[in-house]
């Protein structure tokens, strides 16, 4: 069978979370540095190659085959090329990446995208949660899944989050996240150990805000269209063909420099927001197709 590898991350935590169950022998592995070298016929890896430090990592894997399940919400600098002394398939998870990444790679690239596998929940009414913060949420608050990172907008959530409240909106707005300061309520979480906690506190939301420059899919976009929960979400290439709510269109996404990536800072008109935070309550998302599930999923990742 092949062997399951993770390089360290939120949402790469959560798909290997979802895919290990159907892809048994598999090894998690948080810092690339620290990593053992795999020797094995043939292996499944999820991570991001854009950094120099895992593309040595995979230099050295003792393998026959590798089937390379990567994708990088970053814009790679450089015109580096992954070159692999064992044969390998590249895939990615949408189309954004696949542009992102083709001039980097020495093969075809195939498009196989994140997929969800999560737990059953039941509402029950009057259910109120606490953060841990001595906030108590009632049912049908607005949830804003968010790194604090400047590529997911938090400046832009917060602001017109301030307005829906002069206008009379309703809910609380909890922002949801490592690094994430609050406007009303926050839980901080980390994937790799509150996976289903993070998924209860989705689930018990009436409605998702996830806005994001660049995504290589938007994992929680479609975490919360398993779970039935409507999304407001940035019209972007690799999040708009799985999510299930309201687009919001970028104004424009400005690109700051660091050494291996350029990051990309969106800007949003928050007055659209407002208007998606007032409307998103009424809108039904449709269920998750079939490619979408982590059976499915591993299916082609173990055909490959």
């Amino acid at each position: 069978m092949p062997l399951c590898v993770f390089d360290s991350g939120l949402s790469f935590t959560a798909v290997y979370n979802y895919i290990s169950k159907y892809i048994p022998d598999n090894i998690s592995i948080e810092q690339v540095d620290m990593a053992p070298i795999i020797k094995a016929n043939k292996i499944i890896f999820i991570g991001d190659i854009i950094y120099k430090q895992v593309r040595e990592y995979l230099q050295k894997l003792e393998v026959e085959k590798a089937i390379l399940w990567v994708d990088t919400p970053l814009i790679p600098k450089g015109n580096w090329k992954l070159d692999l002394p064992y044969e390998h398939i590249v895939a990615v998870p949408s189309k954004y990446n696949k542009d992102l990444l083709e001039d980097h790679v020495n093969t075809e690239i195939k498009i196989i995208p994140r997929c969800v596998t999560v737990p059953r929940f039941r509402k029950r009414d009057g259910m109120r949660i606490t953060n841990g913060k001595d906030v108590i949420l009632e049912k049908e608050y607005l949830i804003n899944v968010n790194t604090g990172s400047l590529r997911k907008a938090p400046d832009a959530v917060s602001i017109a989050y301030q307005i829906a409240l002069k206008q009379g909106f309703p809910k609380k707005l909890v922002m949801m996240g490592k690094n994430i300061y609050m406007t009303d309520a926050w839980y901080p979480f980390d994937s790799t150990k509150e996976q289903k906690e993070y998924l209860r506190y989705i689930y018990n939301a009436g409605a998702c805000i996830y806005l994001s420059a660049s995504e290589g899919f938007g994992l929680p976009v479609l975490e919360c269209r398993a779970l039935g929960i409507p999304v407001i979400y940035s019209n972007t290439e690799a999040i708009k063909h799985h999510a299930s709510g309201i687009p919001v269109q970028p104004l424009e996404i400005a690109l700051r420099e660091f050494d291996e990536y350029y990051l990309p800072i969106p800007t949003f008109d928050e007055y659209e927001i407002v208007e998606a935070m007032f409307k998103i309550y009424d809108y039904k998302p449709e269920p998750i197709e079939k490619k979408y599930t982590c059976s499915e999923v591993a299916k082609k990742l173990v055909k490959l």
